[in-house]
């Protein structure tokens, strides 16, 4: 395990060294509506040594090998209306694979773009939120190039519905169900519920949750070939019929009215077909464009619900529902 420490030790010293990114990092909650806009950025690690195979037992991959991955994420969440949020993205990622007593490393690389987009219905005790979500691969390499795989290769297209409760105060419980298509892949029943706590400054929360392969996938021993011999046989991307559960818990801080702190931790414990590892995930939120209406709404970010008022009481009310994975 000392890889992953030794990564997460990295992180922390590469976002203090970073103060000109400070104003634009990412977290998940509190967009004001109306012509707004806020940037986020985030970084998350995976690390992961091990594989759940076709059965679903726990194998480590051969000769001690393991990948690590930076996954830095972009986005930009535009609210035109209290019922519409767009949000563009671009994802990209440094690796390091440990394969055959020998450490490959890959620099910087811009993975994945996308656009997403979220409506929003409320009621007296939910908030019912259909989203649509498009991202297209910018590194899809072709079969047998010489290089680590990254992403899924593919393009994706998953609608979502999330629901919201909304009558407990502080307490608020969430829930997502979505199918994601994978052109050529086989396709995902992607599902999870969890809940959250907020107050003025903090925010606690966790989900349970994962995937299911509802499709089969075409020429799962090539894209295996694949993997064991240029990602040291993780099934983490690219991966045949993938099926996973797992758990995350994040902590959300308050540093302003228009900045945030947040960070996750995840871990999947059962699963098929795809890798078994820990993800860290550290980011800021910040906003840039001043709303011009002065009524509260509902949100949702990565699958969960956020209330805010005006600039004037943004991030001051007691019931400021709702965040993030």
């Amino acid at each position: 395990m000392y890889p992953f420490f030794k990564y997460i030790l990295f992180i922390g010293i590469t976002l203090s060294a970073l103060p000109a990114f400070a104003e634009l990092l990412l977290p998940q909650k509190r967009i004001p509506r109306n012509n707004s806009l806020y940037v986020d950025f985030s970084t998350e690690l995976f690390y992961s040594h091990s594989n759940f195979d076709n059965d679903g037992y726990l194998k480590d991959l051969e000769d001690q090998n393991y990948i690590t991955f930076f996954n830095y994420k972009l986005h930009f969440i535009y609210a035109p209306s209290k019922w519409v949020h767009i949000e563009p993205y671009i994802h990209a990622q440094t690796h390091i694979v440990q394969q055959d007593t020998s450490t490959n490393y890959q620099p910087f690389r811009p993975t994945t773009a996308g656009l997403k987009g979220s409506f929003f219905i409320n009621t007296p005790f939910v908030v019912i939120s259909p989203e649509l979500d498009f991202s297209y691969p910018l590194d899809a390499q072709t079969d047998g190039v010489s290089r680590i795989v990254t992403n899924d290769r593919v393009l994706k297209l998953t609608p979502a519905l999330l629901l919201h409760l909304s009558f407990l105060g502080s307490f608020i419980p969430f829930g997502k169900i979505a199918y994601q298509y994978r052109q050529d892949l086989s396709g995902l029943l992607i599902y999870h519920a969890g809940f959250m706590y907020q107050d003025n400054v903090w925010e606690l929360g966790a989900l349970f949750g994962g995937f299911s392969s509802v499709t089969q996938d075409q020429n799962p021993n090539l894209r295996h070939r694949i993997l064991n011999q240029f990602s040291a046989g993780s099934l983490k991307f690219h991966s045949a019929n993938p099926n996973t559960l797992g758990t995350t818990f994040w902590v959300d801080l308050k540093l302003s009215k228009k900045t945030q702190l947040f960070a996750h931790y995840g871990i999947n414990f059962l699963g098929s077909n795809y890798a078994q590892g820990h993800s860290l995930n550290i980011g800021i939120r910040r906003g840039f464009v001043k709303p011009k209406s002065s009524h509260s709404y509902r949100r949702a970010v990565h699958g969960f619900e956020e209330k805010t008022e005006d600039m004037e009481s943004l991030f001051n009310e007691s019931d400021d529902s709702i965040s993030p994975y």
